[in-house]
């Protein structure tokens, strides 16, 4: 049979069926001529957190699910190729030979369809702040094609093998290569049939010492030194980012944070990311940006008040501080969009968009592009936006370089994938936590404006902590009430909002 009748065929979804000769089927690949192979087949449905962390040992992994994914989520894990750059403004060299070799691939599906490949990239938060050993798993940006990747739909889930062409030059290879790929799906499998391993966390020791980063007084204090600028200068919005660093009694059971993080968080995207000792995660509310041909979504996500409180909706809409907050978002998105020939349309009134623990004013905004772009690309001119940095951006990048001691590391950074079309999608790396063994820091931040209340302020982040806290089994989870019936109106225009 040749590699390209293989590529095309699909069977019946039983792994256990008609089970496949891995090592003449990679020989099939091996003959193509391309640059990148992959086999897929169809695997055990499974919990992604218990993929993930069965997975995260010994070797770098990321999980990335929920909120508009498609497929609905997916584990990768191990690396066939990857790069790093200092950020997403030198991203150019990397992305080219990311792209250069999507583009000279192969894909080979054996009772499952072949799954088109994706790069991944995570990175940081751009200041330059000092650096902090804590991140020193991650670089400031990386580029990666997994070597591992386990994608779960409603309909099935699949493994899929990624290799270099020169990984399968000597039959001594691909006897090495089907080797591993039988014993991942046998992990798979025994995941599959053990029972649950998600640790209670009522059974878990919550003796957990908190130390603030910094203080709440000093924290306080660079809210008052930002009102004070602003009433002075050009500076409009500048967002504050700070910390909770725990120390438990064990390492917190990760599959369990993750499992219950989805559970109270559907509306929003769950990512982890491990490196080394380290394992960073959370669950995002916000969209950078889905890309798919010329047509890009995006949101403005700004301006928050505590979803507990009776009359929230109307106190968020009546609060001038969070309504020209939240315009200063959708101002800078769609302002960036129309400078790259974008035709934009978007509400020109906000609406909400509700979680569990705090409702935000929300925009969906829509830019349609006279040409392709890419999804990297795009990232790069938009993040960060005024909801994680400020505006001006360029003034609000210098302030936070200058006072914010903080190192934000991934916490309020990119992450997402893009495939060989440059099509893709990357989220905001909001409500997030870094995990070292029996140690975890939480960040959390708020827009700071000239009429900012360092109390209110501060109790917002402790707000957007909760999530993690809550997720951890150290705060009792919170019953937001049901939406008031509050709804404006939404028009669909290309106006500039005015501030």
């Amino acid at each position: 049979m040749s590699s390209t009748a293989i590529a095309d065929t699909v069977r019946p979804s039983e792994i256990l069926e008609d089970s496949p000769d891995f090592g003449e089927l990679l020989r099939q690949l091996s003959r193509s001529g391309r640059a990148m192979l992959s086999l897929t087949l169809a695997a055990p449905n499974l919990e992604l957190a218990q993929v993930f962390v069965r997975h995260a040992q010994g070797q770098d992994a990321l999980l990335y699910a929920g909120r508009g994914c498609d497929p609905l989520g997916e584990v990768v894990f191990g690396t066939a190729i990857g790069w790093t750059a200092p950020g997403l403004s030198e991203v150019e060299a990397p992305l080219g030979q990311a792209s250069a070799l999507l583009n000279n691939w192969l894909r080979l599906g054996w009772n499952a369809p072949a799954l088109a490949p994706r790069c991944w990239l995570g990175a940081a938060f751009p200041t330059t702040q000092r650096s902090d050993p804590a991140w020193s798993d991650f670089a400031s940006l990386e580029l990666s094609l997994p070597r591992w990747r386990y994608c779960a739909s409603s309909e099935q889930a699949t493994l899929t093998l990624t290799l270099r062409s020169e990984e399968l030059t000597a039959p001594r290879d691909v006897v090495t290569w089907a080797t591993q790929f039988e014993q991942q799906l046998r992990t798979l499998r025994e995941l599959a049939t053990e029972a649950s391993q998600l640790r209670s966390l009522a059974s878990q020791t919550l003796s957990c010492p908190r130390s603030e980063q910094p203080p709440r007084e000093q924290w306080q204090a660079l809210v008052s030194a930002a009102t004070a600028t602003m009433s002075q200068g050009e500076l409009q919005k500048v967002v504050l980012a700070r910390a909770v660093e725990l120390t438990f009694d064990e390492a917190p059971a990760l599959e369990s944070v993750l499992a219950r993080l989805g559970e109270l968080y559907p509306d929003t995207t769950l990512f982890a990311v491990r490196r080394g000792q380290s394992t960073f995660l959370g669950a995002t509310p916000e969209r950078l940006l889905s890309l798919r041909g010329r047509e890009m979504t995006t949101e403005a996500l700004a301006g928050s008040v505590r979803a507990e409180d009776k009359d929230a909706e109307r106190h968020l809409l009546a609060s001038d501080k969070d309504r020209r907050e939240h315009a200063l978002v959708v101002e800078a998105i769609v302002t960036r969009c129309r400078e790259l020939g974008a035709r934009v349309e978007f509400s020109t009134f906000p609406g909400f968009r509700h979680l569990r623990n705090v409702i935000h004013l929300h925009t969906p905004i829509t830019a349609r592009f006279g040409r392709r772009q890419h999804a990297v690309r795009l990232a790069a001119e938009l993040h960060p936006t005024p909801a994680v940095g400020g505006a001006p951006a360029a003034l609000a990048q210098d302030y936070l370089d200058a006072h914010e001691a903080l190192c934000r590391g991934w916490y309020a950074g990119s992450l997402g994938w893009f495939d060989a079309e440059g099509d893709g999608d990357f989220v905001v790396t909001l409500r997030s936590g870094l995990f070292q063994g029996n140690r975890a820091r939480l960040f959390g931040g708020a827009g700071v404006l000239r009429d900012s209340s360092p109390g209110a302020e501060w109790d917002e982040t402790e707000q957007k902590l909760r999530g993690l806290g809550e997720a951890l089994g150290l705060l009792a989870t919170s019953v937001a009430p049901p939406p008031c019936d509050v709804e404006p109106p939404l028009r669909n225009d290309v106006e500039r909002i005015t501030l």
